[in-house]
C-alpha cells in the first residue's frame, strides 16, 4: 500500500526527470538546504489529505490526494524572462489536470 511518503518520493523523482535544472537547486520541507550562489533555484510543497477507502476486502487500497506546489525563485527585477527561457519550457509535463498516479506496493 502507498503512503505519502512513497507519493511524494515519486513527485520529486518526477520532477528532477522533468526540470534538470531543479536538482540540487531545490529546497524540499524539513531538509538542509542553502540558496547562497544559486541565481535560480525551486521551493517543493507537497501537501497531502487524508486517504479515503477506494477498494474494499482483504486488499483493498486507499486512495491518496493532496496538492504538490512547485515555486520558481529567480532574482528581481529579472523579470518573466528569467523563468520563459529555460524553465517554462518544462513545466507542460509537471502540469496536468489532476490524475491519477499508482505507485506499486512497497
Amino acid at each position: 500500500m502507498s503512503n505519502p511518503a512513497d507519493i511524494e518520493n515519486a513527485l520529486r523523482q518526477k520532477l528532477a526527470e522533468a526540470l534538470p535544472a531543479s536538482v540540487g537547486n531545490t529546497a524540499f520541507e524539513n531538509q538542509p538546504f542553502s540558496r547562497k550562489g544559486k541565481a535560480k533555484w525551486f521551493e517543493f510543497h507537497f501537501l497531502p489529505n487524508a486517504p479515503d477507502v477506494a477498494t474494499l476486502g482483504a486488499g483493498g487500497q486507499d486512495e491518496f490526494t493532496g496538492i504538490a506546489q512547485l515555486d520558481i525563485h529567480v532574482p528581481i527585477g529579472s523579470g518573466k524572462e528569467a523563468v520563459a527561457a529555460d524553465i517554462w519550457p518544462c513545466v507542460p509535463p509537471l502540469h496536468r489536470q489532476p490524475r491519477l498516479f499508482t505507485i506499486p506496493p512497497s
